[in-house]
């Protein structure tokens, strides 16, 4: 059985309509024998369904698979029997001084068919009034609201599966591997994000009062969504701009249809592979000349104010970092690694040079002198003369010196086992 698969055995189109006409009467079952769109399933596996129908709950299990249990029965009764039939009704309300009408749209539940498996209650049917034409109505109540464009949705991890499958990506056996795959490489991040907050504009009428007012909403909130990173906008621009049409979604989709074809109607797949290689390798050797600086996604923000020095940010081996001044300057350039939400795509001038704001003097003692945290291009560590301690589960902002300490420790404690493991044996 599969979770892509639209195919019932004629077994199971039986069994349903046993129960469905014992249940709920012979006027609720519609046999029916579903195709998927998808070129590319196995017809031969049949859908996910429960093995007994008589069935409708399982004694025993835990609440989680009941749900699912329950969930697979019900789509399985429902999918074998009659439509729903609604009355739907629109009301029409003229303005004595405006073109303009208002609509009031509603519908009764006539036939609930398949929607009686589903526990269909009539008390959610949007009932309107018995109106006739030509009479008035008074008004009570009235709410404008102001209302804003919104951005498309980002991706959850279902909502890219269900796209890469409508664009024929992938087979599902490998859509799990994509989302992981993702997320393991760093391209993208799975966040929950709060929003921000924005006043709009409400007016609202109650018995001819009129009242404006401003509230608050909380806009932008993503929960569980996809974010690209950094890495993600540097690898995109890199192959757009280098392998456009190895990556387009046509090819991809046309490259799976062809191997479709070899697997299906014997067809040689020595041609298919020396179609896409050759043009594929031409690219691969003319890659060879692209500089680092090139693919870095280097941004150039402005100059610093104290030391006249360019700011610019791009992307090397440990992640994005922003810096001050260029490697071939007679000082050495100052660097600071992009922290929290900020990217090399979006990042502005005075964010970067906020980062500068580092070292942070954690303390002082007698043993180490005075010790330091600060961000660099490999990351958070702490400095203690021209000693180096890196930082993982602690922010430069945070550390306490009693936490610097034994870190400090730690790490000279590693070094002395180190160097007495190398020392020559006599």
């Amino acid at each position: 059985m599969r979770t892509d698969s639209f195919t019932l055995s004629e077994e199971a189109i039986s069994a349903a309509e046993k129960v469905i006409k014992q249940e709920f009467g012979e006027q609720y079952h519609h046999a029916r024998r579903y195709k998927t769109k998808d070129a590319g399933a196995q017809e031969a596996h049949e859908a996910i369904r429960p093995t007994d129908l008589t069935k409708p709950s399982i004694f025993g299990i835990e609440d989680q698979a009941a749900k699912l249990y329950s969930l697979i029965y019900k789509r399985t009764l429902a999918s074998q029997m009659s439509d729903a039939q609604l009355e739907r009704t629109q009301i029409k309300i003229n303005l004595s001084n405006r073109d303009e009408q208002f609509l009031a749209n509603g519908e009764v539940l006539a036939f609930p068919g398949f929607l009686r498996v589903y526990d269909y209650l009539s008390s959610e049917d949007k009932l309107l009034p018995n109106l006739a034409q030509g009479d008035n109505l008074k008004l009570t109540s009235f709410t404008a609201r102001e209302s804003f464009s919104k951005a498309k949705p980002r991706y959850t991890e279902a909502s890219l599966v269900k796209k890469v499958e409508e664009m024929g990506i992938g087979r599902p056996s490998t859509f799990a591997t994509m989302v992981s795959t993702v997320q393991e490489r760093n391209y993208v991040t799975k966040e929950t994000r709060e929003g921000v907050k924005r006043e709009y504009q409400l007016i609202e009428i109650n018995d001819g009062i009129i009242a404006q007012s401003t509230p608050v909403e909380t806009t932008g909130a993503e929960k569980n969504k996809l974010f690209p990173t950094s890495v993600a906008y540097l690898l995109t621009d890199f192959l757009v701009k280098y392998f456009d049409d190895i990556i387009d979604y046509q090819f991809t989709a046309k490259l799976e249809s062809d191997f479709d074809t070899i697997a299906t109607k014997n067809t040689p797949w020595q041609g298919v592979v020396k179609n896409f290689y050759t043009p594929f390798h031409k690219k691969i050797e003319g890659a060879e000349d692209i500089s680092r600086e090139e693919v870095s996604g280097m941004r150039e923000l402005g100059t610093d104010p104290k030391s006249g020095k360019p700011v610019s940010v791009r992307f090397g081996r440990y992640g994005a970092f922003a810096q001050i001044g260029h490697k071939d300057d007679e000082d050495k350039p100052l660097f600071a690694s992009l922290r929290g939400s900020l990217n090399i795509e979006t990042i502005t001038f005075d964010e970067a040079i906020e980062l500068f704001n580092m070292p942070r003097t954690v303390g002082e003692t007698n043993d180490f002198g005075i010790i330091k945290a600060n961000y660099g291009r490999f990351g958070p560590y702490l400095q203690y003369g021209k000693k180096y301690v890196s930082l993982k589960e602690l922010t430069p902002e945070e550390v306490t010196l009693e936490e610097a300490l034994i870190l400090i420790k730690a790490q000279r404690k590693i070094r002395r086992r180190t160097h007495h493991q190398n020392l020559p044996q006599l």
